[in-house]
Protein backbone atom coordinates (compact mmCIF):
# COMPACT_ATOMS: atom_id res chain seq x y z
CA UNK A 1 0.00 0.00 0.00
CA UNK A 2 1.10 3.40 -0.91
CA UNK A 3 0.69 6.28 1.83
CA UNK A 4 0.56 9.99 0.55
CA UNK A 5 1.92 12.82 2.86
CA UNK A 6 2.07 16.06 2.46
CA UNK A 7 2.42 19.26 4.16
CA UNK A 8 -0.22 21.99 4.22
CA UNK A 9 1.12 25.50 4.24
CA UNK A 10 0.59 27.18 7.34
CA UNK A 11 -1.65 30.24 5.85
CA UNK A 12 -4.32 29.33 3.32
CA UNK A 13 -3.20 30.92 0.07
CA UNK A 14 -5.96 32.55 -1.97
CA UNK A 15 -5.83 34.13 -5.50
CA UNK A 16 -5.78 37.55 -3.78
CA UNK A 17 -5.13 38.99 -0.78
CA UNK A 18 -6.97 41.70 1.21
CA UNK A 19 -5.51 45.03 0.26
CA UNK A 20 -3.84 46.67 2.85
CA UNK A 21 -6.00 49.73 4.34
CA UNK A 22 -4.77 52.83 5.77
CA UNK A 23 -6.40 53.39 9.57
CA UNK A 24 -9.21 55.67 9.72
CA UNK A 25 -11.41 56.61 12.37
CA UNK A 26 -15.09 55.61 12.50
CA UNK A 27 -17.58 58.74 12.71
CA UNK A 28 -21.33 56.92 13.37
CA UNK A 29 -24.05 59.24 13.69
CA UNK A 30 -27.97 57.97 13.13
CA UNK A 31 -29.06 60.35 15.75
CA UNK A 32 -32.00 61.79 13.23
CA UNK A 33 -32.66 58.36 11.63
CA UNK A 34 -35.53 56.12 12.70
CA UNK A 35 -34.65 53.88 16.45
CA UNK A 36 -33.72 50.51 14.57
CA UNK A 37 -31.12 51.93 12.24
CA UNK A 38 -29.22 54.02 14.84
CA UNK A 39 -27.51 51.08 16.11
CA UNK A 40 -23.26 51.75 15.34
CA UNK A 41 -22.80 47.89 16.77
CA UNK A 42 -24.39 46.19 14.25
CA UNK A 43 -23.23 48.80 11.61
CA UNK A 44 -19.61 47.98 12.91
CA UNK A 45 -19.98 44.26 13.04
CA UNK A 46 -21.65 44.13 9.04
CA UNK A 47 -18.40 47.00 8.06
CA UNK A 48 -15.75 44.02 10.12
CA UNK A 49 -17.26 41.40 7.57
CA UNK A 50 -14.81 43.33 4.82
CA UNK A 51 -12.59 45.50 6.98
CA UNK A 52 -9.80 44.05 9.40
CA UNK A 53 -10.55 45.66 13.01
CA UNK A 54 -6.82 47.02 13.03
CA UNK A 55 -7.61 49.95 10.55
CA UNK A 56 -10.12 51.78 13.30
CA UNK A 57 -7.59 53.88 15.32
CA UNK A 58 -9.21 56.91 17.32
CA UNK A 59 -6.03 58.98 16.33
CA UNK A 60 -6.49 58.27 12.84
CA UNK A 61 -5.87 61.33 10.36
CA UNK A 62 -8.71 59.87 8.00
CA UNK A 63 -12.20 59.57 9.15
CA UNK A 64 -15.21 57.60 7.72
CA UNK A 65 -18.15 59.69 8.33
CA UNK A 66 -21.22 57.77 7.77
CA UNK A 67 -24.17 59.90 8.70
CA UNK A 68 -28.04 57.73 8.21
CA UNK A 69 -31.22 60.03 8.59
CA UNK A 70 -34.67 60.41 7.69
CA UNK A 71 -35.63 62.81 4.66
CA UNK A 72 -38.44 65.42 5.47
CA UNK A 73 -40.07 63.03 3.14
CA UNK A 74 -39.87 59.71 5.23
CA UNK A 75 -37.45 58.12 3.19
CA UNK A 76 -34.04 56.67 4.70
CA UNK A 77 -31.04 58.32 3.52
CA UNK A 78 -27.22 56.82 3.92
CA UNK A 79 -24.23 59.20 3.50
CA UNK A 80 -20.62 57.64 3.80
CA UNK A 81 -17.56 59.71 3.04
CA UNK A 82 -14.10 58.90 3.52
CA UNK A 83 -12.44 62.58 4.63
CA UNK A 84 -8.33 62.70 5.13
CA UNK A 85 -6.51 64.88 7.46
CA UNK A 86 -7.21 68.35 5.85
CA UNK A 87 -11.43 67.92 6.36
CA UNK A 88 -10.97 67.52 2.64
CA UNK A 89 -13.56 64.41 1.27
CA UNK A 90 -11.72 62.31 -0.84
CA UNK A 91 -14.95 59.93 -1.65
CA UNK A 92 -18.70 59.64 -0.85
CA UNK A 93 -21.73 57.72 -1.47
CA UNK A 94 -25.02 58.81 -0.92
CA UNK A 95 -28.28 56.10 -1.22
CA UNK A 96 -31.98 56.60 -0.72
CA UNK A 97 -34.45 53.99 0.74
CA UNK A 98 -37.91 53.90 0.99
CA UNK A 99 -39.75 54.82 4.14
CA UNK A 100 -40.43 51.20 4.26
CA UNK A 101 -37.31 49.80 3.48
CA UNK A 102 -35.60 47.44 7.36
CA UNK A 103 -33.09 49.03 8.89
CA UNK A 104 -31.27 46.83 8.60
CA UNK A 105 -30.77 46.93 5.25
CA UNK A 106 -29.56 50.79 5.33
CA UNK A 107 -27.17 49.37 7.69
CA UNK A 108 -25.82 46.70 5.52
CA UNK A 109 -25.87 48.73 2.33
CA UNK A 110 -24.29 51.53 4.20
CA UNK A 111 -21.28 49.28 5.33
CA UNK A 112 -20.88 47.80 2.16
CA UNK A 113 -20.58 51.57 0.48
CA UNK A 114 -17.80 52.43 3.40
CA UNK A 115 -16.12 49.32 2.59
CA UNK A 116 -15.60 50.28 -1.00
CA UNK A 117 -14.37 53.68 -0.15
CA UNK A 118 -12.02 52.76 2.22
CA UNK A 119 -10.73 49.93 -0.47
CA UNK A 120 -11.66 47.00 0.87
CA UNK A 121 -12.78 45.41 -2.89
Amino acid sequence: MLGLVGVLPARTAFAHDAPAIAPARLEFDASQAPKLCNDRATFRTLLDNWVAVNVWSPDADRRLVVRIRRAPTGEKLGEVALVDAAGATIAEHHERYGAREECYKVLYESASAAAKLLGAF
